[in-house]
């Protein structure tokens, strides 16, 4: 098998498929906080799945291999010795103590034989390719097969893939004295990982890919005239140097993902290889990625079959050994979410306030956790979603019979402004008594709320401006005679109604449309707050766009016309004084004080009883006599 990464779970909603593993600049390292032998330790006695912590031999390897690697006496670990095939072995899954003498036996006739077909050799390098040949002449003269990463089915198959044969080169090589280096090349995602090894002669490194019997120098044949290399090649500068430990570790890490990908998951036996595979290699990005996914797609996979206490304490071990867990935050965060929209969807209203208690506790920077009303509010509006408004107003009315007070403003403020949507809802269809009743039956219910008497407010409006719109202006008065009767002691809806008459006579003048205007505040008469309010307005438009272009006398013939019709109007009286005024005050600024005298008579005229006009006109003739 070649190195295979599983993703991370970091888009919350679904699980991770497989994927390629990123080029080392930027895979994260999350750090684990034991060593993966005292990991699996704590998930033995976790109960949260059933794992066989190491034991025996196993264990004495793993520890030794970890305490040498780690920590300020790390140093590096013998590769010629027996104890590095047999972290080789182990790694490869084999564990009886017989078995493992027979592979070693078996390994030692080989490197035997391998010494006596390369005694010729002259130099390193010479070794180095005779020995390459040698193996894929004998033990390894099956072929290449994907899925075959283990040292001891090399020997039992005569097949091999990159990780075996490497480990398998580089093993029977350092017996042989030969100065190897294992390489480590992370898939992305163009080209799977790869395994392969190097020479290093004197000053000089020398490429060799042992998964072929010409392999030796790869780089520097692939170069030389008609040769032709077939598909995408890994890049050697995205790997990283390791020694046969790191190239067990691929071993055990790959037998992890295979057991990721049965089915179902083998989700015990995958994480303690991906441990395994740490031990022995602590700078093994592709096992650390592996080993978090695995968490990771395992909470994700138990709260989607709504195994949410499983979901949560998987999150809780997987933090607790990670460090580094950004992804696994998240998916913590979103589980809890998924958690207690399940306990409110199911009416356990109760049980869900515990719930997000646990839950603000478990992930305390997640905001929402931190507002107990938030979780029951979206259970109102998903049966909204689902069942109608009347099912949203029924979940919000029995979660405030239930949650605690500091929840309940959250539900309330949600109730009230969905009720809201309710009505307006039914104002965009044009159901313009079902938006009423929506409205009504709330303030009815609690008469000073707020929120719902802004909804009055718009349901008027609205509806004002719908019935105008298809049946015309006196079927928008007949619903606001209606609206006043049924709500007598709210304001908003004479303020409203005003509001929409206001601008539907504003539009009119605004356009120049001002005869239409007038007629039109006619037919809104009903909708003022004072009797003739509207035409007045109306008519102070018209006679202030008439002085705007200095038509002084046609402005306050205009104005007077206003006054017979609303004879004390408050608009057309100010807009009288302020254009006498603009008027008379071309005359004042050249002292011509009998013109100006003349304009305020023509002003009084209109408005005998004003006594801005008549002051004005006496300060004209005190400065006329002077």
């Amino acid at each position: 098998m070649r190195r295979v990464a599983i993703s991370v779970l970091l888009v919350l909603l679904a699980a991770a498929p497989a994927a390629a593993q990123p080029t080392p600049e930027t895979t994260p390292k999350p750090a684990l906080t034991a060593s993966p032998v005292e990991v699996i330790d704590r998930l033995a006695k976790s109960k949260l799945v059933p794992v066989e912590p190491f034991a025996g031999a196993e264990r004495t390897t793993l520890e030794a291999a970890w305490a040498a690697r780690t920590g300020p006496k790390a140093k590096p670990l013998p590769q010629a010795d027996a104890a590095a095939l047999t972290a080789h072995l182990r790694a490869g899954g084999v564990t009886d103590p017989a078995a493992i003498a027979g592979y070693v036996k078996k390994f030692d006739v080989l490197v035997a034989d391998a010494e006596a077909a390369t005694r010729d050799a002259k130099t390193a390098r010479d070794k180095a390719d005779q020995l390459l040949r040698f193996l894929h002449k004998g033990v390894m003269a099956k072929g290449y097969a994907e899925d075959q990463t283990s040292l001891h089915a090399v020997f039992d198959t005569g097949k091999y893939n990159c990780v075996s044969s490497a480990a398998l080169y580089y093993l029977v090589g350092t017996r042989l004295g030969l100065d190897l280096v294992g390489i480590s090349i992370p898939s992305d995602w163009m080209v799977a990982g790869h395994a392969a090894a190097d020479l290093v002669d004197g000053k000089a490194r020398v490429q060799v890919e042992p998964t072929n019997a010409d392999g030796f120098e790869a780089d520097v044949k692939a170069k030389r005239p008609g040769v032709i290399v077939l598909g995408i090649q890994p890049d050697r500068k995205k790997g990283r140097d390791c020694d046969g430990y790191g190239l067990a570790a691929a071993a055990a890490s790959n037998l992890g993902v295979s057991a990721t990908k049965a089915k179902p998951p083998r989700r015990a036996e995958a994480i303690r290889w991906y441990a395994h595979a740490l031990a022995l290699d602590p700078t093994d990005k592709t096992a650390l990625q592996n080993l978090t996914a695995e968490f990771s797609n395992w909470g994700v996979a138990a709260a989607k079959a709504g195994e949410f206490e499983e979901a949560v304490a998987v999150y809780a071990f997987a933090l607790g050994v990670l460090a580094d867990g950004k992804g696994l935050r998240q998916n913590h965060t979103y589980v809890w979410g998924k958690y207690l929209d399940a306990e409110f969807d199911a009416g356990r209203y109760e049980s869900g306030a515990k719930v997000l208690a646990r839950a603000a506790k478990a992930v305390p920077e997640e905001y929402d956790f931190t507002k107990p009303g938030v979780w029951p509010a979206r259970a109102a509006q998903r049966a909204v979603d689902k069942d109608g408004w009347a099912a949203g107003q029924k979940v919000a009315e029995d979660l405030l019979k239930t949650m605690p007070m500091d929840a309940a403003k959250v539900i309330r403020e949600w109730k009230d402004g969905s009720r809201r949507r309710w009505s307006q809802h039914h104002l965009e269809k044009g159901e313009i008594d079902e938006s009423l009743k929506i409205i009504g039956d709330g303030l009815a219910a609690d008469p000073d709320n707020r929120d719902l008497k802004e909804g009055l407010a718009v349901h008027t409006l609205d509806a004002m401006a719908h019935l105008v719109k298809t049946k015309g202006v006196k079927a928008a008065g007949e619903h606001l005679a209606a609206l006043r009767k049924q709500f007598p002691k709210y304001p908003v809806v004479n303020e409203a109604a005003q509001s929409h008459a206001y601008r539907a006579i504003e539009k009119l003048s605004d356009t120049g449309k001002y005869a239409e205007s007038v007629k039109l505040a006619e037919e809104y008469k009903d909708f003022a707050a004072k009797p003739g309010e509207l035409t007045d307005l109306a008519y102070r438009w018209w006679g202030r766009a008439l002085a705007k272009d200095k038509k002084w006398d046609d402005a306050l013939a205009k104005f007077a016309e206003g006054l017979k019709v609303v004879p004390k109007g408050e608009h057309v009286t100010s807009a009288v004084e302020q254009t006498v005024d603009e008027w008379a005050d071309a005359a004042i600024d050249k002292k011509d004080w009998a013109g100006a005298i003349r304009v305020y008579d023509a002003g009084l005229k209109v408005l005998p009883d004003s006594r801005h006009l008549k002051h004005n006109k006496s300060v004209c003739e005190e400065r006329r006599g002077k």
